[in-house]
């Protein structure tokens, strides 16, 4: 039974693309191809394969939508800054951030001189593409001013409505703001519950969200029972191979690795592995964040081999595919880093977290938390090494930071000062 729902949940999945895909033909036989609903049905299938991880096609019909509304539209029209914003989304996943960066400052260009016009469909891609950035602070302004545009035409159901917090959520905690986060997810599943039913796959996603910031708060008993509770619903009525199921094993795999329940995290991550290998291949982008994620929750001494060998591989396949200065790149040099601490391979260690300290500080800022807990690692390295002068230092210049942007009383500063004190003694 759990194979047949599985292989419904997959061609459900597949026959999302093959429908958009179909409407798009449809209109293409019977309309201009520059005609307002080939051009929807177009950004549509674009967004799908987009989120499937077909990224070079998503990006070629993108392409496509622009250079046809460009013709028929003026350049500051929402429809075309829309389209510019959503080619800058793919370029930035593709890692070309060059062309990212030049389409999104033509559309904030552009915006500047029809402020009054705010459209929220523009503003949500500029957003995104903030967050993409990790520019937490800019993307939550702009997903304020999506809500508020939103709540003015829309009831508080409205499933726009609810997508604006769910959004807006995600960057708050992105930016530490935990509480203010947990409260709006617990609205917006209050109201999917009400208005979807509690087996939906809105309801599943924004509980598998509220199950990362119980993560994040270190709240793990409600995380691993929220995650398995969405596993208990979804699975039956979506199957495990839907986006939300992999997202909630996700979860609770790490939830467990954070507990040091390391074998059921080793066995869980390595069946969503397993699933990703299935469903995309071998080296689809979601399959090497699902190796990552493998390997960043086996800690276990005689997992740590195939952990380094598993980062060693990612890495070079995003050095090829990105770049050295990308940021999934630096992210795997910081887990890589991680791992060959474990192994007491300091030397080693300190020259990736200085290579992903580098880009990070350049990226996203000094001040930036993916920076910091980097600069953190560092530190520690050192410390560990003989340099425990130098290490102190380097996390003490940390503390002072993280204690300023996300507060003396978050769970990140706390953790590290009781880990100075430990080193200091």
């Amino acid at each position: 039974m759990a194979t047949l729902q599985s292989q419904s949940a997959n061609e459900a999945a597949r026959e999302g693309t093959a429908a958009g895909g179909r409407v798009l033909e449809l209109r293409q036989k019977t309309v201009d191809e520059d005609n307002p609903d080939v051009l929807t049905a177009m950004a549509n299938l674009a967004i799908t394969k987009r989120q499937r991880g077909q990224h070079e096609k998503a990006q070629q019909l993108e392409e496509r939508v622009l250079e046809l509304r460009q013709k028929t539209m003026d350049e500051d029209n929402p429809d075309v800054l829309t389209a510019m914003a959503n080619l800058a989304i793919t370029k930035g996943q593709r890692g070309q951030h060059e062309g990212a960066q030049q389409l999104e400052e033509r559309v904030l260009e552009l915006r500047q001189k029809t402020m009054d016009e705010d459209n929220p469909d523009v503003l949500t891609a500029m957003a995104t593409l903030q967050s993409q950035r990790a520019n937490h602070e800019k993307a939550q302004q702009l997903e304020e001013r999506v809500l508020e545009l939103r709540q003015k035409t829309m009831d508080e159901d409205n499933p726009d409505v609810l997508t604006a917090m769910a959004n807006l959520a995600i960057t708050k905690r992105d930016r530490g703001k935990l509480n203010e986060a947990l409260l709006i997810q617990e609205n917006v599943l209050t109201r999917r519950k009400e208005t979807l039913g509690r087996d939906h796959q809105d309801t599943l996603s924004i509980m598998v969200q509220i199950a990362f910031t119980y993560q994040v708060m270190e709240r793990y008993s409600d995380a691993e029972a929220l995650s398995l509770e969405v596993l208990g619903v979804g699975e039956m009525s979506l199957g495990q191979e839907h986006p939300q199921i992999l997202a909630a094993m996700s979860c609770l795999a790490a939830t467990y690795s954070f507990q040091l329940r390391c074998h059921e995290a080793s066995h869980l991550s390595r069946k969503v592995l397993d699933l990703h290998r299935k469903i995309f291949g071998p080296y689809h982008s979601y399959t090497i964040d699902a190796m990552e994620s493998f390997a960043d929750n086996h800690s276990l001494p005689e997992f740590l081999d195939e952990s380094e060998s598993f980062l060693r591989e990612i890495l070079e396949w995003r050095t090829q595919n990105f770049g050295d200065k990308h940021l999934d790149t630096a992210r795997t040099k910081h887990l890589l880093a991680l791992n060959l601490m474990l192994q007491s391979r300091w030397e080693d260690a300190r020259a990736l977290q200085f290579q992903a300290l580098a880009v990070r500080a350049e990226c996203l800022g000094p001040d930036n938390t993916d920076t910091l807990t980097t600069k953190e690692m560092l530190g520690l390295c050192f410390s560990f090494d003989g340099f425990q002068e130098r290490g102190l230092l380097i996390m003490a210049e940390t503390l002072e930071v993280m204690e300023r942007v996300l507060g003396p009383d978050h769970p990140r500063s706390a953790s590290l000062r009781d880990t100075i004190h430990t080193a200091g003694n």
